[in-house]
């Protein structure tokens, strides 16, 4: 199997000094690292609402940090960080004695974003005349908002269900000043402004990218802040630009990762409270060098990166900032995370396929696999009833040239699939630890093969160049016995499909007049001597899982429709019914179960990703896309 070169990890901080030419750096603020500034707000805004003796409820001119600040503001909320501090400024420490700051979670309790960003481009009138972000720059502004949405939204799908649209028409805004700098007070009276003069709902967001010439002292690039997001009578994000002639890709970085990183963290907490996480911060900048996922021109994932823009070797359209995984963000005192980093942060939103995903039931987790277009294996899992972790590239750097197949003996995973040479490759892995290296399987074909976990045994089946179907098995723990031909004299034209109740396997597979047929066999035992026929033309493969005490059949009509059959062990099926849904598959499709609750996936009309489920007996319910 063929590896794929990996990425170096470079470490960054969001203030370039090396590695870009002199003309294309950011402006300089020193050495200090350019941050995200919510939390600085937020906590300054606490002690306005609880401590006006401390914060006064009317912003000072020069912003919070005239009275507490800024980087000692944004770790008020950390009770380690708060001592240490505190005991440095004894002032500071009696009047905060009896403050105490909200927790902070990992989940999101409150409803997410779902509406519209507006791009407002403010026309600052000053002493030195007017100042603004170009047009030009915020048409590249919103051309890369409006690509960037789809991952930022497919990953803030992890947190909730939300929905983000891009106004393409930038509203031009003027104000007055009288000298070059404003307040966030300030701002939210613009923001409020705005949304009343043009009638925009509560729920959308206003967007404000702030030039070089002036300065918003709640966020200012001199004391390290690159942007915030808040809320007035709306959620509302705010940008310092570092230059000018932006593009998509940023390579500079310039602005696209303070834009992502505010898009994310506004549409996961729109209202800006101590309610729902941060969901950017434990992937950087604030608390690590920053994640970033590439995507290319079509807006397909590439992968995950610590190397900055301008830095990597391979091609891309845009960046964004990295989104960590629930359950991994910051710790329950607003501290940054502790361990996982990699895992939680280095991951994709959702991969573009090219044929049948993977399903397997681990334990009490389901499994999916699926190939990239680029032949790279990306899984995901989720505990039943439980959201998925989201899409990690698969250790052990294969690349592949067939569909995955994917099952368990109890809480061990297998995955095998067909590698670029053309031979059979395996990976295996425990519940919720890291995949291995792939290792050659020694037999070759030109499908995707089968996996089924069968008692305390896992047995393979693969397609044979000349049609014949095979197997090979092992005992959990142990080498396998060798390939054997199954028995029964079956010739097949499609890769074949296996399942087990308990120690009784079943393979399937599309004959060669293009019906469906089936075999099977108890553990260690001879397949039978025929194959028979399921009383179904298909032109994919089908699905095969065992769901507590019955068999569960699945296949895709000519059509698209995607059908099922079941029968409990020992008896015939119950005969051939259209899932529920009304979904439509361009792949086979591909089958798991744990316990008694079963999941059917396939690839659909679009070429995303689609899962339906049901309990055993029961109705299926809708296709819904995996993120």
């Amino acid at each position: 199997m063929a590896d794929k070169p990996r990425v170096s990890r470079k470490e960054h901080d969001q203030t370039p000094e090396s590695g870009v030419a002199p003309e294309d750096r950011l402006v300089s603020v020193g050495a200090m690292h350019l941050l995200c500034g919510t939390r600085a707000i937020k906590n300054a805004k606490f002690l306005q609402r609880t401590a006006p003796r401390i914060m006064p409820k009317q912003e000072p001119s020069d912003g919070f940090s005239s009275i507490v600040p800024q980087h000692l503001l944004a770790q008020l909320h950390i009770p380690g960080r708060r001592m240490e501090i505190l005991r440095a400024d004894v002032d500071l420490a009696k009047l905060l004695l009896d403050v105490t700051f909200p927790a902070t979670g990992y989940i999101a309790t409150d409803p997410l974003f779902s509406g519209t960003l507006h791009f407002v481009r403010v026309l600052f009138t000053t002493p030195n005349g007017v100042v603004s972000v170009t047009a030009a720059d915020i048409a590249t502004a919103v051309n890369y908002a409006t690509q960037a949405s789809r991952p930022i939204s497919k990953y803030a799908a992890q947190y909730g269900p939300n929905s983000v649209a891009i106004d393409q028409n930038v509203l031009d805004y003027g104000v007055n000043l009288t000298g070059t700098t404003y307040n966030d007070q300030t701002l939210m009276g613009w923001v409020n402004d705005i949304l009343a003069k043009n009638n925009w709902p509560n729920s959308d967001c206003i967007v404000v990218l702030n030039p070089l010439a002036v300065v918003n002292t709640s966020g200012a690039l001199s004391q390290g802040f690159y942007g915030y997001h808040g809320r007035a009578n709306s959620p509302y994000i705010f940008v310092n630009v570092n230059g000018q002639n932006l593009t998509v890709s940023d390579v500079p970085f310039r602005y696209s990762g303070a834009v992502s990183h505010e898009m994310a963290e506004m549409i996961v907490d729109p209202l800006a409270n101590f309610v729902n996480t941060e969901v950017c911060d434990p992937c950087g900048p604030n608390c690590i060098s920053t994640y970033l996922p590439y995507f290319d021109n079509a807006g397909d994932y590439i992968t995950t990166s610590q190397t900055p823009p301008y830095s990597v070797t391979f091609p891309f359209n845009f960046y964004i900032n990295g989104i960590v995984k629930p359950d991994y963000g910051l710790e329950p005192d607003g501290s940054c995370p502790k361990t996982d980093i990699e895992f939680a942060c280095n991951y994709g939103p959702i991969i573009r396929t090219d044929v049948a995903p993977a399903v397997a039931g681990v334990g009490n987790s389901i499994y999916l696999f699926q190939k990239s277009v680029d032949g790279r294996i990306f899984y995901n899992r989720a505990v039943l009833g439980q959201a998925g972790l989201g899409w990690a590239v698969m250790q052990g750097k294969g690349l592949i040239s067939s569909a995955p197949s994917a099952s368990a003996v109890g809480t061990h995973v297998f995955v095998s699939a067909r590698g670029l040479d053309g031979g059979l490759y395996l990976n295996q892995a425990d519940l919720d630890q890291a995949f291995g290296a792939w290792g050659p399987m020694i037999f070759n074909t030109d499908m995707a093969p089968a996996v089924a976990g069968v008692g305390n045994s896992v047995y393979f089946f693969a397609k044979h160049l000349d049609g014949r179907v095979f197997f090979n098995r092992a005992v959990l723990g142990q080498a396998g016995i060798g390939w054997a031909e199954v028995e029964g004299n079956g010739r097949i034209t499609s890769a074949p499909a296996a399942g087990a109740v308990g120690t009784h396997v079943f393979v399937a597979a599309r004959g060669l007049d293009g019906t469906l047929y089936l075999n099977q066999a108890d553990l260690g035992q001879p397949f039978n001597d025929f194959w028979s026929p399921m009383g179904f033309v298909s032109d994919v493969s089908p699905a095969v899982t065992g769901v507590g005490n019955n068999v569960y059949f699945f296949a895709k009509h000519l059509d698209g429709r995607v059908f099922y059959n079941k029968a409990v062990l020992g008896q015939d099926g119950v005969g051939w019914a259209e899932v529920e849904g009304n979904g439509r598959l361009i792949s086979a499709p591909a089958a798991g179960a744990v316990g008694t609750h079963v999941f059917v996936a396939g690839r659909g009309l679009d070429g995303q990703l689609y899962v339906n489920q049901a309990d055993q007996g029961k109705p299926f319910s809708q296709w819904l896309t995996s993120t």
